[in-house]
């Protein structure tokens, strides 16, 4: 998946790099831009650029190093906006010297997703929205997957790769939850990845502790020093009429 606008503020030395979904696909993909820095200074002067950001909406930055932090919170005084702060994010890599493949239990099975079971994957993503069903449609006919299934041939779990390379959308189903078998998903996810790359990477909320050892526990390493952040920023307009709405 290539369809996306790069944005820099000069060429071909840059200091600052946005991320941008083109106009023509802003439906089918999650809302937001990524940023990347050198020069904190250049990313707000780029960021200020006419056409490089709508500040008349909402504006959402998605996965972004964490030490651009001082430039959103000095976007969102100069354009009277509430900044939030919604995940905090660890970022753990893994190669196939650290990788701990985990067995398939006897009369398992695994295969890739099929598109036919993105409305299933949509159910259980907590991020899914009206349109995510087709970006997961996308994802699965684009990008690694694995999906498990038991002796039975029922369905009990699965993960995916996002368009920009990273692991998600981990599920399993309730009834095989606490043995194991999201460990088998994830390493042979991994595993599959790693035919084509020197290392694959996943980012885990911070505070998901369940998930930050079930990824050390098949070989992933946590980047030392580095968070990734996404970040909502709110005009005060939008917040005064909610705020009026609840009062009413």
């Amino acid at each position: 998946m290539t369809d996306f606008d790069f944005v820099v503020d000069t060429w071909p030395e840059y200091k600052a790099l946005v991320i941008r979904r083109p106009s023509h696909i802003q439906e089918s993909l999650p809302s937001g831009a990524m940023v990347y820095a050198k020069d904190p200074d250049a990313l707000r002067e780029l960021l200020l650029r006419d056409g490089v950001t709508d500040w008349l909406s909402e504006v959402k930055f998605r996965g972004c190093d964490s030490r651009v932090m001082p430039v959103f919170s000095a976007l969102s005084e100069h354009h009277n906006r509430k900044l939030t702060r919604t995940i905090n994010g660890v970022l753990l890599k893994v190669t196939e010297d650290s990788l701990t493949l985990r067995p398939i239990p006897d009369g398992f099975t695994t295969t890739s997703l099929k598109p036919d079971q993105s409305d299933m994957v949509n159910s259980n993503w907590k991020f899914s929205n009206e349109y995510s069903t087709g970006y997961i449609r996308d994802m699965i006919e684009k990008t690694p997957s694995c999906c498990l299934y038991d002796n039975a041939g029922h369905v009990v779990g699965y993960a995916l790769t996002y368009h920009y390379g990273f692991l998600g959308l981990l599920h399993v189903k309730d009834d095989y939850r606490g043995k194991g078998y999201a460990k088998v998903i994830v390493s042979h996810l991994a595993h599959k990845c790693l035919q084509e790359r020197k290392y694959v990477s996943v980012v885990v909320e911070s505070n998901n502790h369940l998930s930050l050892k079930l990824h050390t526990d098949v070989g992933f390493v946590e980047v030392p020093d580095f968070r990734l952040c996404w970040v909502d920023l709110t005009p005060a307009s939008s917040i005064s009429t909610e705020m009026e709405q609840l009062n009413n």
